[in-house]
């Protein structure tokens, strides 16, 4: 039975509005309507979430997080907000319902630390008191016995100093909610205890929670406005309440208010989000009613409104040195470049593992923090978005630093030098955390150029592993280019930023990584809210320290890129060493693979070749890049080592089984420094098929002394001098080839290319020495730079020979097909019994088949095809007896017979018709 209760609770009511909760949702009838229909709460930010309340408020993938909105009884704002719109009164019956389920959850529950979490239930108590007083007129007698004693209990447990969280905004919270009830239940609040104690707390909160240059101590921007608004309301609240003047003590509430407001403007993003620091979710000031319309002067309109009212700020870059912050932009307009140091540490609540982290915007988010995932602790993104791995910050020996120990005072800003309405600075932060570990960050800034040097020092008497990280926006990509790293957007695939890597000599082994989702050693994700998380990128650069300091310097560019690249579409990344590959499976179940390596490109200009000459064949293709250092690694690794080497034969024996194409089915392919590659390749792992356009064969003649390419060596081999010279001439020189039919081996070259007497004849000489015949096709007159009007011709013409295709193409002058003969013979013993006829053959596709003819013409013996170009015979059975053989390569039949064997040292053969 409903009954009208009259109470005293009304004439205080307009003052404490601003301290009380109401509807979470812009539209508090749907939210409700769900509720009743379906069980289904709309608990922003996570959305509409199905409870079961009849079975102890249980639901889907539950978090502490949900938890807290549930106790915190924030579903109470939707039904009497709607009530209150619509008088309909099954909202009032189901809040009741609801109401009394819980309170029997509690009872029965009482190991729920949750339902007594201490901002929690200053949370609930908010909204019981706008519940009770909106609509305690046509509540239920029971219900407001029931209401009005878990509202007095509440009010005892939060006036208690045990339950209390001092110095904490939990704490705020709670002596907020305490505040309004001791407005709305007392005639004269200010003289009750509850208010006296509540404004005490506040007090002392207040004056102890922002640093001396105005920023809140609890490390997130988000947390900065919500606590500077409540400032503000307990500010409007006391006036109101008090009808006079405040108190000195209270006036400093209001400079406490004013002095908020310069960080509350600067730490902005240029569209108006805050970054994601420290548990702050990524959102748009607009959305925040609250914060939007926080401060009332004209700079803070300038800024909210990009620029459309209010007067410019006069600073541009503004250091917090107490906070540990410090923020440059290049102009306050909604397409400024933005830059934020972040060297915080002033308090346990909120903070992230971010010391010496950084945020660049321009155009978008480039650098950032991974923003925060919730406050369910047990969670692995949860730990992984409050560790440094989540920031762009170094992490030792593979270990982050925890969010808290206390040494609160080991990280900080050391120097900043800056005008304040300047376009360059310095900023130097330091962090020493880590056990015998000193870290320290300089960061050089210059928005005219746009760029931002970032020196890291790190100092330690032990020997440890180092990473430095750089997390990247899920907005874009990375890729890596031996020391630099390219970042393009994922929208339109420009260029959006570079970053160099420069390491000092000390460090001789290194690792650059592009770390993408869930990766095999480490992890990157980006949270645009809590609860919500998208796979991103993260650079790595790890090495371990060989002296006491070791020092890196990233140089970020965001415009004046070093190497013109563009995302390409299919482009991926395989192994350890980045290695850069387009894959193309064919339309047909092509057993065949060719394998295009790419040329010697201008400085920082990788691109594949021959894709426009072989796209249209249908073969699987593989075409693979070599773009680490100025020019490439001649696909071979750094300082000595083979890691391309190994990733690219990996690559193309995965490819391989993937697809099941058989060994002897794949053809390497490319010009210049790509048929070094295929020739390498080919001769070193036995593959049957290479076809190769004036390939350097003396690597270090080449990149030292004949070209300007000298950071090849450096690269490749550490160096430039004699010894390093060596070693990349012994690359293709310094094994013995692992082929044993060269059949397949195409190689041209011009005549008057430089390395034809340079590099191709010394190569072919030594092969031929070691009986290795090859093919060698000589082009005359043609030199380097002519390749690309013959090459294409020759691969089609080589593709042909070796699959037996009809390819198209031009003739090539000097590489005409050779007449089917046999050119030349010589006969070897195979032991004391037998006799090797080896024959020396022009032509492809051939195969013979020979007759044993006794002295007075009898046919002996006959074989069988074959496409061997030796014939072992036994020598009783060829003395005083001719060979007669047939060569035959589709319709062409040549025949040739020797003379009677006398000697089988001394065998005569003669072409016959």
């Amino acid at each position: 039975m409903i009954r009208r209760v009259h109470t005293r609770m009304k004439y205080n009511y307009e003052i404490v509005k601003p301290l009380l909760y109401r509807s979470r949702n812009k539209n508090p009838v749907p939210a409700a309507d769900d509720m009743l229909s379906k069980n289904l709460f709309a608990l922003p930010p996570n959305g509409k979430i199905a409870i079961d309340i009849d079975n102890n408020f249980r639901f889907e993938n539950e978090t502490r997080s949900l938890w807290r909105l549930i106790h915190g009884h924030t579903f109470l704002g939707d039904l009497f907000d709607a009530y209150l719109q619509t008088s309909d009164m099954s909202y009032i019956y189901y809040a009741e319902s609801i109401l009394f389920k819980w309170f029997d959850y509690v009872d029965q529950t009482p190991e729920d630390k949750m339902i007594y979490h201490d901002e929690t239930t200053a949370l609930r108590l908010t909204y019981w008191l706008n519940f009770n007083y909106s609509c305690r007129d046509v509540l239920s007698e029971q219900m407001i016995i029931r209401l009005d004693k878990e509202i007095r209990s509440t009010v005892e447990l939060l006036s208690t100093k045990e339950f209390h969280s001092t110095n904490t905004n939990h704490g705020m919270f709670q002596d907020i909610s305490l505040m309004a009830y001791a407005i709305l239940y007392n005639e004269e609040p200010a003289i009750s205890k509850e208010y006296q104690l509540a404004l005490a707390r506040l007090k002392d909160y207040f004056y102890s929670t922002y640093t001396s240059d105005g920023v809140h101590k609890e490390h997130s921007p988000d947390y900065h406005y919500m606590v500077t608004v409540n400032v503000k309301k307990v500010v409007d609240v006391i006036t109101s309440l008090h009808n006079e003047e405040l108190s000195l003590d209270e006036e400093k509430l209001i400079s406490i208010y004013k002095n908020a407001e310069e960080y509350a403007m600067h730490i902005l993003e240029p569209s108006l989000y805050l970054p994601k620091i420290s548990d702050c979710s990524n959102f748009q000031l607009p959305k925040r009613p609250t914060y939007y319309n926080l401060f009332p002067s004209e700079t803070f309109q300038y800024v909210k409104t990009f620029g459309e009212e209010g007067k410019e700020p006069t600073k541009k870059q503004v250091l917090f040195k107490e906070a540990g912050y410090f923020i440059s932009r290049s102009d306050w307009t909604k397409h400024a470049t933005y830059f934020l140091f972040i060297a915080s540490y002033n308090a346990r609540y909120h903070k992230h593992s971010d010391d010496l982290s950084f945020i660049v915007y321009d155009k978008g988010e480039l650098f950032v923090d991974s923003g925060p995932n919730g406050y369910d602790y047990d969670s692995p993104f949860t730990k992984y978005a409050y560790s440094g791995f989540a920031h762009s910050t170094l992490i030792v020996n593979n270990t982050s630093l925890p969010r808290n120990d206390d040494q609160f005072d080991k990280v900080g800003i050391s120097n900043a030098e800056f005008e304040d309405n300047g376009d360059e600075f310095i900023v130097t932060g330091y962090n020493n955390r880590y056990t015998d570990v000193k870290h320290d960050r300089t960061i050089q800034g210059n928005h005219e150029t746009g760029s931002f040097i970032v020196n890291d020092v790190v100092e330690s008497p032990n020997r440890n592993e180092y990473q430095v990280l750089y997390q990247l926006s899920s907005k874009v990509s990375a890729r890596v280019n031996g020391n630099i790293i390219s970042i393009f957007s994922k929208k339109d695939g420009s260029k959006r930023a570079e970053i160099e890597i420069s390491l000092d000599q000390s460090i001789k082994h290194y690792e650059i990584e592009i770390v993408e989702g869930q990766g095999h050693r480490q992890q990157s994700f980006e949270f645009p809210k809590m609860g919500s998380y998208l796979e991103s990128s993260t650079v790595v650069i790890r090495f371990y320290n060989e002296d006491n300091i070791a020092k890196v310097s990233s140089a970020i560019e965001l415009e004046n890129f070093k190497v013109q690249e563009t995302i390409i579409d299919n482009e991926e990344v395989y192994g350890n060493s980045n290695v850069k590959y387009n894959f193309y499976k064919s339309n047909s179940k092509s057993d065949s693979l060719l394998v295009v390596f790419s040329a010697m490109m201008p400085l920082y200009q990788y691109k594949y070749n021959y894709y426009a000459t072989l796209k249209d064949i249908d073969m699987n293709q593989l075409y693979i890049k070599d773009d680490i250092g100025e020019f490439g690694n001649y696909f071979i690794g750094k300082n000595k080592g083979k890691e391309t080497e190994a990733d690219i034969l990996s690559l193309i024996l995965t490819i391989m089984t993937q697809n099941n194409i058989s060994f002897e089915n794949i053809t390497l392919v490319g010009s210049s420094k790509g048929a070094f590659a295929s020739l390498y390749f080919g001769m070193k792992y036995g593959f049957k098929n290479v076809i190769a356009g004036a390939p350097q064969t003396q690597v270090g003649n080449f990149v030292i002394d004949e070209a300007p390419h000298k950071n090849v060596g450096e690269v490749v081999s550490g160096g430039t001098d004699i010894g390093d010279k060596l070693y990349l001439n012994n690359l293709l020189y310094g094994f013995k080839p692992n082929v044993r039919n060269y059949e397949n081996y195409f190689i041209c070259v011009g005549t008057k290319d430089h390395h034809y007497k340079g590099h191709i004849l010394p190569y072919y000489r030594l092969l031929k020495e070691s009986g290795v015949d090859i093919r060698l096709d000589e082009i005359p007159d043609a030199n380097h730079a002519d390749l690309k009007m013959f090459f294409k011709d020759y691969i089609y013409q080589s593709l042909n020979k070796i699959y037996g295709l009809n390819l198209a193409h031009n003739s090539i002058i000097g590489v005409e097909e050779p007449e089917l003969s046999i050119v030349d013979h010589n006969t070897e013993l195979v032991g004391n019994t037998q006799v090797s006829l080896n024959l020396d053959i022009l032509g492809k596709d051939y195969n013979i088949v020979y007759y044993l003819i006794s002295d007075k013409n009898e046919v002996k013996f006959k074989s069988r095809p074959q496409k061997a170009s030796s014939i072992v015979l036994d020598i009783d059975q060829i003395l005083n007896s001719r060979i007669k053989i047939f060569l035959r390569s589709n319709d062409i039949v040549k025949k040739y017979i020797t003379s009677i064997i006398r000697n089988v040292e001394m065998i005569e053969l003669n072409q016959t018709i």
